[in-house]
């Protein structure tokens, strides 16, 4: 195949891979926003949505993995190509655990409309959604964009999501403690607290992604925010580099079991089936 042939070739299929990314990105944004909305307003049908979003997002991570391998395969890529190719199969791996954790949510969501007792405010939950959905917009628009100084302070909204992580642990304890939580509200609303947590971590991860797509280099080490303060080393607002992603377990042959940091809740939904 000529030179320029095949640079057109590998061209078309980048951009193949990156609409893909892109709608899977919006896909999980909304099935996180419904999956909270869900939980607010004790609405199933809202959450039932989810899993059809859950669904599609999961087709598509699996469309991006084979378009992946068949780049590789087929135009052998080496120094930005082949750093492209590999980014955006691991950024594919980060949003499709994050339409994962919106399922979670729905699930519990699901769990706790069959509870007979009177929701506790939701504002601070709905608000750390509303941050972690913001993260994953603005790392997936630094991909698009191929501009990694938009995430550099990724980091700062990692630690308000952590804030208030922490802060509404010590809530549902304290309702625990003084009995106006039940025991089954209470340990939903620590796993929905969670999901939440984990959506904005992947979210950090597909900025960190983007910072070694552009600019070839892992982010410097960075340590976590600790007694509410970051130790920050190097750029601001870097987390660590995340260790390469691990394949989804209920896409090995005969296995249901999701990764340990991304456990679904049993409910009877089921799990979803590779295509």
């Amino acid at each position: 195949m000529p030179e320029r042939v095949e640079r057109k070739a590998f061209g078309e299929g980048l951009v193949q891979l990156n609409q893909h990314t892109v709608e899977m990105a919006g896909l999980a944004q909304r099935a996180v926003r419904m999956a909270v909305d869900s939980l607010v307003h004790r609405n199933d049908d809202r959450a039932k949505e989810v899993f059809l979003l859950d669904r599609e997002i999961y087709r598509l991570q699996r469309a991006v993995e084979g378009e992946c391998t068949d780049l590789i395969a087929l135009f052998a890529p080496v120094a930005r190509d082949l750093r492209t190719v590999m980014t955006v199969l691991k950024i594919s791996t980060d949003i499709d655990r994050i339409g994962r954790g919106a399922r979670n949510i729905a699930e519990v969501s699901l769990e706790l409309s069959q509870v007979k007792q009177k929701s506790p405010k939701l504002d601070k939950i709905s608000r750390n959604a509303d941050l972690a959905i913001h993260m994953v917009d603005q790392s997936v628009r630094a991909f698009v964009e191929g501009n990694d100084r938009t995430v550099r302070e990724m980091g700062r909204f990692d630690d308000e999501v952590d804030t208030l992580y922490r802060e509404i642990f010590s809530d549902v304890l304290a309702g625990l403690n003084d009995r106006t939580i039940k025991p089954e509200v209470g340990v939903r609303l620590i796993l929905i607290n969670r999901h939440i947590e984990r959506i904005a971590d992947h979210a950090v991860n597909i900025a960190n992604r983007v910072v070694y797509l552009v600019s070839g280099e892992a982010p410097p080490p960075v340590s976590r925010m600790v007694n509410g303060e970051s130790g920050l080393t190097g750029a601001p607002g870097l987390a660590p580099a995340p260790p390469p992603s691990e394949p989804r377990a209920d896409a090995e042959a005969g296995s249901g079991a999701a990764p340990a940091d991304d456990s679904p809740s049993k409910a009877a939904t089921g799990d979803r089936k590779p295509e």
